[in-house]
C-alpha cells in the first residue's frame, strides 16, 4: 500500500434532494471513502510525512503519540502500523467501543483519561497526559493535530481544491456556502484560507456543538466525539475570523435526530459531525435562496457510531431519561 500518494482520495459529492425545508441545493462531501474511513487520513499523512522530511521520526526508533476521540487516532494508527512506528493514542470515555476495537486491529498501545477538564471534556486532560508521557519516553513524538500547521495545509491542498474543481467542472460556478464541523479547526481553517484567496464570495459556516469553547466561553458536557473541543485548539489562532462567515451552535440530540434522518430518508450511514452539519443548515434556512449551492462537509460514516448515535437505548438514557 504506498500512504504517500495522495491521488487515490476518492472526492464523492452526494446531492440530498429531499430536503424540501431547503430551497437550495445541498450536496454531501463525503470524506469515509478511503482506507482510514474518514477525512482525518489526509493531516494524518502530512504530519507524519512532514515529520519524516524533517529526520524528527524514524521507524523502528520513534514512537508516535496522539490524543484523538477515534477518526484521527485510526488513520495515524493505520500510517504507523505500515510504515513501522510504534503508536499511542490517549483517548477517553466518549471515544466509542468500535474506534477502540479497530484501534487494537492496528497494534496501537490505548491510554484512556477518565478525568474531565475545567469545561467539563477530556481534551485538557489528555493532553496533559501526553505531556506526562512525553516527559517520561525521549523517544516518544507528539504528532500534535491541535497545533500541526501541516493539519490545515492538508485541507488547503486537497479538501478546498476537490470542491473548487468540482464545481468549476460540472456546474461552472462557485459554491455559495461550504459548511463544516470544528475540533481542531484543521479543515475550518484550510477551507478559509484556500477561499477566501481563490473565491472570496464563497461563504465558509463553522459548525459547533452546544458547549464547545472554540468561539464560546459556554461550556457543557458533550457525549458525541469528533466535533467540538472542551479547550481552543492553537491552530484556531492561525486564521483570520474575519473571513469566517458565522458559526452555528447544534444540540446534541438534534445530531441524533438528523442522523437518523438520513438513515431513514436516504438510507445513508454516516456520522455523528455529518448529523451536526446537516442540522446546522437546518437551522440557517432562512439565509439561503433557490440559487445557491451548498456544500456539507461529511467527515466519515457511521460504523463507529453503532452503539451511540444508531443505539435507542443509549440516546433515551443519555436524552431523554
Amino acid at each position: 500500500m504506498v500512504i504517500d500518494n495522495l491521488e487515490y482520495f476518492t472526492d464523492v459529492f452526494f446531492r440530498l434532494e429531499k430536503f424540501t425545508e431547503l430551497p437550495s441545493s445541498v450536496f454531501l462531501k463525503l470524506e469515509g471513502f478511503n482506507f482510514a474511513g474518514s477525512i482525518k487520513l489526509k493531516p494524518a499523512i502530512f504530519i507524519l510525512n512532514q515529520l519524516e522530511k524533517e529526520e524528527a521520526i524514524k521507524p523502528g526508533i520513534h514512537h508516535i503519540i496522539e490524543s484523538s476521540s477515534g477518526n484521527f487516532a485510526i488513520a495515524l494508527a493505520i500510517l504507523c502500523h505500515s510504515k513501522g512506528y510504534s503508536f499511542t493514542a490517549v483517548i477517553d470515555p466518549n471515544t466509542t467501543s468500535e474506534v477502540v476495537k479497530l484501534l487494537k486491529v492496528y497494534k496501537a498501545n490505548i491510554v484512556c483519561v477518565n478525568t474531565r477538564d475545567q469545561s467539563g471534556g477530556y481534551l485538557e486532560s489528555r493532553i496533559n497526559e501526553i505531556k506526562t508521557l512525553l516527559s517520561k519516553n525521549s523517544n516518544f513524538v507528539w504528532a500534535n493535530q491541535y497545533a500541526n500547521q501541516y493539519n490545515f495545509l492538508s485541507h488547503y491542498e486537497i479538501t478546498a481544491k476537490e470542491i473548487h474543481t468540482e464545481f468549476n467542472k460540472e456546474n461552472n460556478n462557485e459554491p455559495t456556502y461550504i459548511f463544516t464541523g470544528t475540533s481542531t479547526t484543521g479543515t475550518l481553517n484550510g477551507l478559509i484560507r484556500y477561499f477566501s484567496e481563490f473565491c472570496p464570495n464563497t461563504k465558509i459556516i463553522a459548525v459547533e456543538p452546544v458547549g464547545s469553547v472554540t468561539f464560546s466561553q459556554l461550556t457543557k458536557s458533550r457525549l458525541i466525539p469528533g466535533i467540538g473541543a472542551s479547550r481552543p485548539p492553537e491552530l484556531s489562532k492561525f486564521f483570520d475570523k474575519s473571513k469566517l462567515h458565522d458559526i452555528v451552535w447544534v444540540e446534541e440530540i438534534d445530531t441524533i435526530n438528523m442522523c437518523n434522518r438520513l438513515l431513514d430518508e436516504y438510507t445513508l450511514f454516516l456520522g455523528g459531525s455529518t448529523g451536526s452539519v446537516l442540522a446546522a443548515i437546518l437551522n440557517y434556512k432562512d439565509n439561503f435562496t433557490e440559487n445557491d449551492t451548498i456544500i456539507a462537509i461529511s467527515p466519515d460514516f457511521g460504523h463507529k457510531y453503532i452503539d451511540t448515535v444508531y443505539n435507542p437505548v443509549w440516546v433515551n438514557d443519555n436524552y431523554y431519561l
